[in-house]
């Protein structure tokens, strides 16, 4: 879209979205829609050494995100939150230019875009979770941050009729699984990081462009633990306040246990659109049995990072 077609478009919705009290909400949506469009297209400038750390939300991100600043601060704890050192860049706008200029390289970010709306020209981890456990975890995510007065089994159905903020799982996944073995994507499961989580750091610093001293991968591994997390609860918690744990359990199989067999069913079809798409990808099953959440056991995945690497230069 041309840049003065997209500010005046942006003018004119803003203009009516302020003065036609009953269009306001669906205006007022839209006009946020472009005025990120302008602010990724035009105004946020990557830089190729950035890494944006994507998932679907309660996939995982918080925690990558800790990784993620370990791995660059060599272990510091020296923050206030975790969001002033690997910023969520979908909620920044022009006024936080100076301060995203300003962070050393490499530069991470987190973001629950599509790869089709995520700003181009840097690197991609992008973590993928359990349907299943995305919905038990993406619930109790609302029953503390939204206020949130229904059942899991009234939130199941707002997850399978897209009326989260997350929209689509489905169709979130499968923009970024067709790019999975670009040489600038670090595609993960939820489940890949629990069961090796010093692997996951290993993969995460050679994809990153950081020389890990192995000498303090123990003390990144402790760090990075739930556990550990769990203690520094406001750094991770948005509100920075105590209603409730953000930090919750980092367990997988949570789906399998709180949702009865009508609730698994109902998300059964959101999640064999991925699959589907899966077996087309890859006929050896392996990619399928990630998704649905089952972790490697041979180590393949990671011997083969080196080799992309070498691609990215």
């Amino acid at each position: 879209m041309h840049r003065r077609l997209l500010d005046y478009g942006i003018t004119v919705l803003g203009l009516l979205a302020s003065g036609v009290w009953g269009l306001m909400g669906p205006l007022h949506s839209l006009l946020m829609r472009l005025r990120w469009k302008r602010f990724r297209m035009y105004q946020f400038k990557t830089r190729p050494d950035d890494v944006f750390i994507v998932t679907y939300p309660k996939s995982g991100t918080t925690w990558m995100q800790m990784i993620a600043w370990q791995l660059k601060s060599g272990g510091s704890l020296d923050f206030r939150h975790i969001e002033d050192v690997v910023p969520f860049i979908d909620r920044c706008g022009p006024a936080e230019l100076p301060r995203l200029e300003a962070l050393e390289s490499p530069r991470f970010f987190k973001s629950h875009l599509s790869y089709e709306d995520v700003p181009p020209g840097a690197r991609y981890i992008y973590v993928v979770r359990n349907l299943k456990d995305v919905a038990v975890s993406y619930y109790y995510h609302h029953l503390l941050m939204e206020d949130f007065r229904g059942g899991l089994d009234v939130f199941v159905k707002m997850l399978v009729n897209r009326r989260t903020n997350g929209g689509s799982w489905a169709r979130h996944v499968l923009s970024w699984l067709e790019h999975r073995n670009a040489p600038n994507v670090l595609f993960l499961s939820y489940e890949e990081m629990q069961a090796d989580l010093p692997g996951t750091i290993r993969r995460v610093a050679q994809f990153s462009g950081i020389a890990l001293d192995e000498e303090r991968l123990p003390l990144l591994v402790e760090q990075c633990s739930v556990a550990f997390m769990k203690k520094l609860e406001a750094r991770f918690d948005p509100r920075l306040s105590r209603r409730g744990n953000f930090v919750r359990k980092g367990e997988t199989g949570e789906g399998l246990r709180e949702l009865d067999a009508t609730l698994q069913a109902a998300l059964a079809a959101e999640e064999q659109q991925v699959l589907d798409r899966a077996r087309v990808l890859d006929s050896s099953g392996a990619l399928e049995r990630l998704l649905r959440g089952e972790a490697p056991t041979n180590g393949a995945a990671t011997e083969a990072e080196p080799q992309k690497q070498q691609k990215m230069g």
